[in-house]
């Protein structure tokens, strides 16, 4: 077979004018991309007085993003290396600027569904640009290493900061402003792109975009997500979940039998060979489920639970942003350890934040029983966020750096949106068996986010013990 390959990738150092400013492109676009997966969370409970949300609606909102995010990044990813990073990361900047507009002055549910959906493919594009950028850009390893730092805090900040931000909004001007927000930085990062790259040429002619495999893997993420999100409402039996599982199973047949055959396939199937990639890709997913659900299952605590207003969530939480970004940032100090042993470190530092969640009283006290988790978790997810995607990109020949980038991003953002799922799912399975035994419905909710954190207590615990047990094979193979 002979592999075309797609001019833009090859020729993107030539589009880039500046690297500085590419990196700022990254670090906002992947900044945006996350918070608004969290900003709207502390305005849940807002939006549904004001525009009459069912619980069904309610969760969709949140959904509805995450599943359009998750399911086209594969599709996006490869758009970008046959037309140009600079012509789809423009279309993306368009499209979610103007869902967020449309977001942003919906009077119904179903148009702010619609406004979220819109969001979440325009987030897509602007999810897999960022880090395949770097990576293309950069060929000194310490400017890599330095710009995917800077990468990696931002990526961590956001979906921290994206709750914090989300609060102030909320409470000094209205839940509307959680999407108008992203007008003027669209503009702007709509302004920086155009000026900072060049014109792609025309892509290869020799070079076609493998469309049975673009569209099997879309179709194979979007039905698998939908199911699992339909699941948490009407159970994993149900006629349409099931439906959605048989339709995501069969589109993978499809699409691996596709892409063992294809001259240029979406995914190359040879970079699984390599062990750090694997191990790294694992540790991402728990990071997306960790980080995500952390945050949706806090925000939701603290506003039923407590009665917080959206601002107070925002400032209560925002310790694990300030602690997710101080940890991102100062991991390069501590490089020598070794990607794998930050890794499980920072695993360690969240499944004691996730223990203590668990253990949290009835009638805690923020300062002395919530503060020293949150802490923790953000630590531990900063050293996560920045070492697992060194881990993932540690073995890769530069020619695969792209796609590595691109699996690194739609595992986290998939896994983030099926850890809500499922964990959403779980959470009201617990309330229901509870409604029996327990008088108080909030007193329920909160017993079930108990059960919640130790699952991602477990989570991280594995995710640890992988990475402890790629170092000792690394040791042993250094011995002998």
């Amino acid at each position: 077979m002979n592999e075309a390959k797609p001019l833009a990738t090859v020729s993107l150092v030539k589009e880039t004018k500046n690297k500085t400013i590419a990196v700022v492109i990254a670090c906002i676009c992947s900044f945006m991309v996350v918070a608004d997966g969290s900003i709207i969370n502390v305005s849940l409970y807002t939006i549904k007085q004001a525009l009459l949300l069912s619980e069904i609606q309610m969760q969709w909102v949140v959904d509805i993003y995450l599943l359009c995010l998750g399911g086209f990044m594969l599709l996006a990813s490869k758009l970008s290396d046959i037309y140009g990073r600079k012509q789809v990361l423009i279309y993306g900047i368009v499209i979610f600027t103007l869902a967020s507009f449309i977001g942003g002055i919906a009077r119904s549910g179903e148009i702010l569904i619609f406004a979220r959906a819109l969001q979440g493919l325009g987030a897509a594009v602007l999810a897999t640009s960022p880090l395949a950028i770097i990576v293309t850009v950069y060929d000194i390893p310490v400017e890599k290493e330095r710009a995917i730092r800077y990468w990696a805090a931002c990526t961590a900040m956001g979906a921290a900061f994206g709750v914090f931000i989300g609060g102030v909004l909320t409470t000094y001007l209205s839940w509307h402003w959680v999407m108008f927000i992203n007008l003027p930085i669209g503009v702007v990062l709509f302004g920086l792109v155009r000026s900072s790259f060049n014109s792609s040429q025309h892509r290869s002619k020799a070079y076609k975009l493998d469309w049975i495999g673009a569209i099997s893997s879309t179709v194979a993420l979007i039905s698998f997500l939908y199911a699992i999100t339909y699941s948490s409402h009407y159970g994993l039996n149900s006629e349409m979940t099931l439906m959605m599982l048989l339709v995501s199973f069969i589109s993978v047949v499809i699409f691996i039998s596709v892409e063992k055959t294809a001259d240029n396939p979406l995914v190359k199937f040879s970079i699984f060979r390599y062990k750090k990639f694997l191990v790294g890709l694992f540790v991402v997913a728990m990071l997306g489920i960790s980080l995500s659900s952390s945050l949706y299952f806090l925000a939701l605590m603290l506003q039923i639970k407590d009665g917080f207003t959206p601002i107070q969530i925002g400032l209560k939480i925002l310790p694990m942003a300030i602690s997710l970004a101080i940890a991102a940032l100062l991991s390069s100090k501590l490089k020598q350890i070794g990607f794998s042993q930050l890794a499980f470190i920072g695993n360690i530092l969240s499944s004691i934040g996730f223990l203590l969640l668990f253990l949290l009283p009835e009638s805690y006290s923020y300062y002395e029983h919530l503060l020293l988790p949150v802490v923790l978790i953000g630590c531990g997810n900063g050293l996560i966020m920045m070492n697992a995607t060194n881990l993932i990109l540690s073995d890769i020949p530069k020619k695969d750096s792209g796609l590595a980038a691109g699996l690194q991003n739609t595992t986290r953002q998939l896994s983030g949106a099926i850890g809500i799922a499922l964990l959403s799912g779980f959470s009201q399975v617990v309330i229901n068996d509870l409604n029996t035994s327990v008088a108080d419905k909030t007193q329920a909710i909160f017993i079930s986010y108990h059960y919640v954190f130790f699952i991602l207590f477990v989570a991280s615990l594995i995710a640890g013990f992988f990475c402890y047990r790629l170092q000792s094979s690394i040791k042993n193979s250094l011995l002998n």
